[in-house]
């Protein structure tokens, strides 16, 4: 008869510790919503204008933004991505100007993570132009703020 109550004791303190243990995670995943800091930060992106994404393209690792510079084949042409307010995709997409379709897509490692670039940073990719490239391309990205590529993106001539 003991030993059928000290295993409902000890049933009944396993129960009770799992019990606490679930409402302290809960209580650990929710703790923004709690202190106000969530409505806060919230309330804060709410009060800003928000920003998109921007993408410059150089033919000069040292030089952030040319105007649609003119690169060789065999030569690099380098990205640089102001990521907006709200991210953007960490693939940088380069399509033919005239005609939309995309030719090459990059990773964007610097400040990115998964599959998206941390809002309100900068980050850059470069990218070697194929001997069959010929006419004007453009880099861009998706923009979370606008659920959209950014056009007309960042051109430059081959």
């Amino acid at each position: 008869m003991e030993e059928i109550r000290k295993m409902a004791l000890d049933r009944r303190t396993t129960i009770m510790a799992l019990s606490i243990l679930l409402i302290a995670v809960l209580v650990g995943l929710n703790f923004e919503k709690f202190t106000g800091k969530y409505a806060f930060k919230k309330a804060f992106r709410e009060d800003q204008e928000p920003v998109l994404s921007k993408v410059y393209v150089s033919n000069d690792p040292s030089v952030v933004k040319m105007d649609n510079p003119t690169v060789k084949i065999g030569k690099k042409v380098y990205f640089t991505v102001e990521v907006g307010s709200e991210g953007c995709k960490r693939k940088l997409a380069i399509y033919r100007k005239a005609g939309g379709a995309r030719q090459a897509q990059l990773e964007l490692d610097q400040n990115c993570g998964g599959n998206k670039c941390r809002p309100d940073r900068i980050t850059w990719a470069d990218y070697r132009i194929p001997n069959h490239w010929e006419g004007d391309y453009c880099g861009r990205v998706w923009d979370w703020e606008t659920q959209d590529y950014i056009k007309p993106g960042a051109c430059f001539t081959v």
